[in-house]
């Protein structure tokens, strides 16, 4: 049986970790072939996390949905924060 647990902490918390790790590595990495492997292994790690979640039992996909988008929105702020922070460095 399922148990509502709202959200997936465990996908919450890899969700925002990779998807800052990757806009860090963006900013600084000049190699677009590179970025674009990083990338592509970001979303595989995050969307396999989702799926073992689910399939293990346990969250329902509406935990791991408002988990990714909570991570969505968190990574949001921390670029907003860090282009602030970068704006008054110069």
């Amino acid at each position: 049986k399922l148990e509502s647990s709202y959200p997936s902490t465990h996908v919450l918390l890899v969700s925002f970790v990779y998807l800052s790790v990757y806009s860090f590595i963006d900013f600084n990495n000049k190699y677009e072939k590179i970025k674009k492997y990083f990338y592509f292994i970001v979303l595989v790690c995050i969307l396999i996390i989702s799926i073992c979640r689910v399939y293990s039992g346990m969250h329902w996909f509406t935990d791991v949905i408002g988990s990714v988008l909570l991570s969505l929105f968190l990574n949001f702020c921390y670029q907003k924060i860090i282009n602030i922070y970068d704006v008054k460095k110069i």
